[in-house]
């Protein structure tokens, strides 16, 4: 029974002990020359080189990130290199960790990545530094909108379950919405419908620069597969 309740003590110290190590090691300080300025890929499995020659100590910018799709950042040439991620023009980091890393943005945006060995320190080899877009998030996967005029009449409301959401001429939606021209709400909560019910669908049409005859349509993706091609939606 002693020998039991040492083991188990032995064991939680070393735990505690792993746990402390990678702590410390967590995070490194933005420093270093910029090296390398590239935008994130936007296909799925490609990679986009950052630079041939990135120096442990070096920092990176990666454009144009979108939130929810994952990149895996890697570096040839290291078998324990790390990093860091930063908020372009921040010093408080966001995310950090061993080499390959995936990083999800919560935001879209531009990040600052800062390459270091696992003691944040700098070195004068070249890596061959790399971003790859390893998965799209549902909201990211749609076809872009075709909306081209500001022109005639906004939709200014859709009601559908649970979901209730209005807007006005002055108001537009999230990530590459066009103000009376196309609006992206695919952040907000989608509707929840069960299979077989049937529910009220309320869209409503206003004007915000002339009025004209209208005619809505509305597309659902029942089984979230990212497209509007199965039958029935």
């Amino acid at each position: 029974m002693i020998m039991k309740t040492f083991t188990s003590t032995f064991f939680l110290l070393c735990s505690l002990i792993l746990v402390f190590s990678t702590s410390s090691f967590s995070q490194c300080l933005v420093s270093g020359n910029t090296n390398g300025i590239v935008a994130a890929p936007t296909s799925l499995g490609n990679s986009t080189t950052i630079s041939s020659c990135t120096n442990f100590g070096e920092n990176s910018t990666i454009t144009a990130l979108l939130a929810g799709n994952s990149y895996s950042l890697n570096a040839t040439n290291t078998s324990a290199g790390f990093i860091t991620i930063f908020a372009s023009g921040s010093t408080s980091s966001i995310a950090s960790g061993p080499l390959p890393f995936v990083f999800t943005p919560a935001t879209t945006g531009n990040y600052t990545v800062q390459w270091n060995d696992t003691l944040c320190g700098s070195d004068a080899i070249c890596h061959l530094t790399t971003i790859s877009l390893t998965s799209i998030s549902l909201a990211n996967s749609y076809c872009t909108s075709q909306a081209t005029s500001t022109s005639d009449e906004d939709i200014l409301g859709v009601s559908l379950s649970n979901l209730i959401n209005t807007s006005t001429c002055g108001t537009t939606g999230t990530v590459g919405s066009i103000l009376n021209c196309y609006s992206n709400f695919t952040n907000i909560s989608p509707a929840i419908l069960t299979l077989g019910n049937t529910y009220p669908l309320s869209v409503t049409v206003g004007t915000c620069s002339g009025a004209y005859n209208s005619v809505v349509k509305v597309w659902i993706d029942y089984n979230q597969d990212g497209d509007f091609n199965d039958p029935g939606e």
